[in-house]
């Protein structure tokens, strides 16, 4: 009964440590509330990893690494992005460092307007492959959009 017992709680506890292992990363998206058509504004994307998560570098420091990649999925848009540098760190049992944004880093783009036909509201997407120091998670993204009143 005991024995019974003790398993229930270890397998409940694996469970729900496994799923908050693998907590999305939460991002906000910032950028002046208006633009004028055909223009260029600066924003910024900030994502923040849960404790014990991170993503890797773009540009990663190994080939196999998955980066953080930032796109915009709204029609007409581009987007011009500045990675920064991550924090070099020896994941589990490696032993080379790997470039790897952990916590909140702050990501600099550059938005360019469309000259014509622009929509009110922009979206953002962060595609991530999460880890933590034993291993790393399927890829996945997370969206945001953000309303920018465009001006002609």
């Amino acid at each position: 009964m005991i024995r019974s017992i003790i398993t229930a709680i270890l397998v409940l506890t694996v469970g729900l440590a496994s799923a908050q292992m693998n907590t999305a990363p939460t991002v906000k998206v910032t950028f002046p509330k208006d633009a004028k058509a055909g223009s260029q504004v600066k924003g910024t994307v900030e994502v923040t990893f849960s404790d014990g998560l991170h993503g890797y570098q773009n540009p990663p420091s190994e080939e196999f690494q998955i980066p953080v990649t930032v796109v915009v999925d709204t029609k007409g848009y581009k987007l011009k992005v500045t990675y920064p540098k991550g924090a070099m760190k020896v994941i589990g049992g490696d032993t080379k460092p790997a470039a790897v944004y952990e916590g909140t880093i702050k990501i600099p783009v550059t938005l360019t307007v469309p000259k014509s036909g622009a929509a009110g509201e922009v979206k953002i997407t962060v595609k991530y492959q999460q880890c933590n120091d034993q291993a790393c998670f399927p890829p996945d993204g997370v969206s945001s959009t953000v309303k920018i009143h465009v001006k002609k």
